[in-house]
């Protein structure tokens, strides 16, 4: 099921997810090579030393584990700055995934049943655990963290802990004296996060303020409602806000908390007139939102000079800004107004949220007149960066650049660019004749030739893909889930259930694949109508599995083929993973389709809108 398996003197791996040849793979797979060794050396302290005393405290070794393989790595490749892709890769990525209604706390004292504890095995464990870790790092400082969970590891060396155990040791060591299980505990007993409204205001005697004001950030289809009682803290949490301006001249930023729904905070002179930004370098496991006219000096800088916030910031802002939208709590103007200035950004944490974003819009308008406009305004913004990272891979790359290279070119070519997908094709037409193409660009390449191949074309990797080992098979068979011809599709996800012929711990990849695209979106819906049961009985049992396998819902916008869904979930074994991962798809293709319905107009008239236009 797993990359890896940390047993105590004996670390198992899939052979594909952790061997590195410098001649066939890339810079990007090393890295993820180098994260997954070190996440389950990490084991050896997080959860063979000390053990949690029940699954429902999973996330206590797999969050621990996951925070140390990002300081490691980031110890031993400084100049790779894992630490900031992890806020992209991680920290906001688990938060799209803890915003949807369907989530669940972190912290399942209780569980007794072997598919919820099987459910609660899921990448909260991990990226929620490691994001709340690294908060409370931040609250009490690097040193005293680590004090502290040294002596959790010290007392309870060889034997089993819970949460509250390593709460108590925190708690022993802080300086400022702060009861780390109650706040902790808001963090981990209940699902989802805040969004934080900051509003300036006055008093009665003219001095300025900001208003900060805690909601839950979910999202839902209208017709759930919120039962606040569910939760032990009504879903209220105990949060350490903090906040910078335009005019601060200092890194140190003083945490500010927030105990109840409110709180007031006054502005300096210096602050008053110029952009306020909350959770700088994104130190908290929240969202931040902002009145109209904050929102718009945050633009107008980033247009001016996008560096006066950090990399970290930008993502963050950009992140923040499309996730409020989906939730209603943005206008789409002001969000979208956020990526203007894109065209003059060449960093990847930034470019990695937008394009999550952008792709979320193409998920939703693909079929719509709005699309080509679409199109359009992202290749645009694009131009300019896929012009400096260029095709060709230098000695003297980073792998930052490398993963940017990556991004874009692989955005442009989504999003239709015409230079894009002719140098992809020319690049497969030598790849043809020389069986070699750059390791970097490979599975982009290789996903074009094959979109705009036959059927010969399709055999003939398919053959090669038999020989190779490793990340080079995964990538052949990942590109071959892109051919456009229909029969030859529904043979490769037959072949995907056929356990004679591809193992499932890989084939829910290249089954999932197929789907991803506008193209091959109509096609895996009717093959998984048509096959439900054998799809249910290769991957149902195992939740990463169905639900990658499941990745072509994520492209259904029309009542049809959600009403399709709701019958394969009634089709389907109540106590099977499958189940319980159609429940929650269910919920978020219903926000999907509302989605469409509510804002499709609204990002025709920006892309339609005089800035819009000015990139084009």
């Amino acid at each position: 099921m797993f990359a890896a398996m940390e047993n105590w003197g004996l670390i198992t791996a899939n052979e594909g997810e952790v061997l590195y040849d410098a001649e066939t793979s890339s810079k990007q797979h090393k890295l993820s090579s180098g994260i997954i060794t070190l996440h389950e050396c990490s084991h050896m302290w997080f959860g063979n030393l000390v053990t949690m005393k029940w699954w429902g405290d999973v996330w206590l070794k797999e969050g621990f584990a996951s925070y140390s393989m990002y300081i490691a790595m980031d110890h031993l490749e400084p100049s790779w700055k894992v630490m900031e892709t992890f806020v992209v890769d991680v920290f906001l990525e688990v938060m799209d995934m803890d915003e949807m209604v369907g989530s669940h706390a972190l912290s399942s004292p209780g569980l007794d049943d072997v598919y919820q504890i099987f459910d609660n095995f899921d990448w909260l464990a991990y990226y929620k655990g490691v994001s709340v870790l690294r908060m409370l790092e931040g609250i009490l400082g690097e040193g005293v963290f680590k004090l502290g969970v040294q002596n959790y590891l010290e007392r309870f060396k060889f034997s089993n802990a819970d949460m509250a155990d390593l709460w108590a040791e925190l708690s022993k060591v802080s300086t400022a004296g702060l009861d780390i299980e109650h706040i902790m505990d808001t963090w981990t007993l209940q699902k989802g996060f805040p969004v934080l409204t900051v509003n300036r205001t006055s008093d009665v005697s003219g001095s300025s303020h900001i208003l900060v004001e805690q909601e839950y950030f979910v999202l839902r289809p209208k017709e759930t409602q919120i039962d606040y009682k569910e939760s032990p803290f009504r879903y209220r949490w105990d949060v350490p806000f903090t906040f910078t301006h335009g005019n601060s001249g200092s890194e140190h930023v003083q945490i500010h908390w927030m105990y109840t729904d409110s709180i007031s905070l006054p502005l300096t002179s210096d602050s008053e007139n110029t952009w306020l930004l909350g959770n700088p370098n994104l130190a908290g496991y929240y969202r931040v939102n902002y009145d109209l006219e904050n929102w718009n000096r945050i633009i107008d800088q980033l247009q001016h000079y996008h560096e006066a916030f950090s990399t970290v910031n930008r993502a963050g802002i950009i992140s923040d800004a499309f996730a409020l939208q989906r939730a209603g709590l943005l206008d789409t103007d002001t969000a979208l107004r956020v990526t203007l200035y894109l065209d003059g950004e060449f960093e990847y944490e930034p470019w990695y949220e937008a394009m999550k974003g952008f792709m979320y819009l193409r998920n939703r308008l693909y079929l719509s007149p709005v699309y080509g406009s679409l199109q359009l305004y992202v290749t645009r913004l694009l131009r300019n960066i896929v012009d400096n990272v260029g095709w060709q891979e230098q000695s003297s790359d980073s792998l930052r650049r490398q993963l940017v290279r990556d991004l874009v070119l692989n955005a442009a070519c989504d999003f239709g660019s015409t230079e894009c997908i002719r140098t992809a094709n020319q690049a497969f037409l030598d790849y043809r004749l020389t069986s070699n193409v750059e390791h970097h660009i490979a599975l982009l390449v290789l996903s074009i030739g094959i979109s705009s191949g036959d059927v010969e074309v399709w055999n003939d990797l398919w053959t090669q893909s038999k020989d190779a080992d490793g990340d080079e098979r995964r990538t052949m068979r990942l590109a071959l889930s892109h051919s456009r011809v229909p029969w030859v599709i529904e043979r490769y996800m037959s072949w995907c259930l056929n356990t004679s012929i591809m193992d499932p711990s890989s084939s829910h990849h290249f089954f999932g694949e197929v789907g991803r695209s506008p193209v091959g979106h109509g096609l895996a819906m009717d093959f998984i109508a048509d096959n439900w049961q054998d799809i249910v009985q290769v991957y149902g049992h195992t939740p990463p599995f169905i639900r990658t396998a499941l990745d072509t819902v994520q492209l259904i916008n029309s009542e049809v083929e959600l009403q399709l869904l709701i019958s394969l979930r009634e089709r389907t074994p109540k106590t099977s993973a499958a189940y319980h991962e159609l429940v929650k798809l269910t919920e978020e293709v219903k926000i999907n389709v509302e989605w469409k319905t509510d804002y499709e107009n609204q990002v025709y008239h920006f892309l339609e809108s005089d800035a819009a236009r000015a990139k084009l």
